[in-house]
């Protein structure tokens, strides 16, 4: 993947995004790392990518996505995400506390690429890193 093009993490807890970003920082990923903590803060974000004025047009190439979240939960964010035609090519993995199976079936009906269960040590986000990167990060980027 384009080393330019984002990776964003809708998240509240800043301390899972500090997490991320250092896993990613240790496994020399160079896609820059956004932090948003909100479905607000998400689709400003992407809708001011994927603004043909702006001089970078990428979308996202990976959003992480927690399914607790103020306000919109993340399977509704999901659902909108995947209904909407300019987002709806953005890899999502569900990241997430959360990991009852039905919740998982629900995630994936909507249209998540994965769903990981966070870990709860650096050798277990390590390991989430080395497998996202492999699967989704090493893709050509989604065009705005």
């Amino acid at each position: 993947m384009n080393s330019y093009v984002p990776v964003v993490m809708a998240d509240d807890d800043a301390d899972d995004f500090f997490l991320m970003q250092s896993t990613l920082e240790e496994q020399h990923v160079t896609n820059p790392l956004h932090h948003v903590a909100n479905a607000h803060q998400l689709f400003e974000f992407l809708v001011h990518r994927n603004d043909t004025t702006t001089v970078h047009r990428h979308l996202p190439g990976l959003i992480f996505l927690d399914i607790n979240m103020p306000g919109m939960n993340g399977l509704e964010i999901l659902e909108k995400l995947k209904t909407n035609a300019d987002f709806r090519a953005i890899p999502v993995v569900v990241f997430s506390t959360v990991s009852n199976p039905e919740t998982v079936r629900r995630a994936y009906q909507l249209g998540a690429n994965s769903f990981i269960t966070k870990p709860n040590s650096m050798q277990g986000m390590s390991e989430v890193v080395r497998s996202v990167r492999k699967c989704f990060l090493e893709l050509p980027a989604v065009a705005a």
